[in-house]
């Protein structure tokens, strides 16, 4: 019982082969891919890249990365600029907004004082030069320039080349300072009296 038991288990194996192979076969016939030939089917097979290609695409990749950080770092120097310009522009203390000015008048008031120590011991060179920094720092003042043809009419009481340089200082400051003309005419008229007074 149990040889035949295993003869009947073998001819059940071998018919499900057979039936397995026929299933193969007809799975050959129907598929496309068997029927191309072995030259056809060498295009479907997926190709290593060579090195060339490798280079390319690295270089590409490359270059999308190089731009992306150029983009980015516009984009960041732009937010910065705004971003100083409101710092700028709206915390900024007013006093602070023409450092120079400040600079310029202070150098302005040192020469003047310094100008007026000369005066005290008669040196009109000393004060002369003093005051023309002055002027030089501050030229809109007219005090400066006030002091200066003063401290010049002095020196023309001793010196004639002065008298000269008074007259042509006068002659230059008066199409600048139109409201001092009066003034500055006055001092004119003085110094043509020291003139003639002295010189003739």
């Amino acid at each position: 019982m149990s040889g035949g038991g295993f003869i009947s288990f073998m001819n059940s194996t071998i018919r499900g082969n057979r039936q397995l192979l026929k299933n193969k076969r007809k799975f050959k016939e129907k598929s496309q891919l068997y029927n191309i030939s072995k030259l056809k089917k060498v295009n479907y097979q997926i190709k290593d890249s060579s090195e060339e290609e490798k280079f390319l695409k690295r270089k590409l990749k490359t270059s999308e990365n190089d731009k992306k950080t150029i983009i980015y770092s516009l984009i960041c120097f732009i937010i910065f600029s705004i971003s100083l310009n409101i710092h700028l522009g709206f915390f900024n203390k007013p006093e602070d907004e023409n450092p120079s000015r400040k600079r310029l008048e202070k150098q302005y008031k040192d020469n003047m004082r310094i100008g007026e120590s000369y005066i005290l011991s008669k040196n009109w060179n000393s004060s002369i030069f003093f005051y023309k920094k002055a002027t030089e720092f501050l030229p809109e003042k007219f005090y400066g320039h006030q002091r200066l043809i003063t401290v010049l009419t002095e020196k023309c009481k001793t010196e004639y080349n002065s008298c000269i340089e008074t007259r042509n200082y006068i002659n230059k400051i008066k199409p600048i300072f139109l409201e001092e003309r009066d003034e500055l005419e006055k001092k004119l008229t003085n110094l043509r009296k020291i003139i003639k007074e002295n010189y003739k």
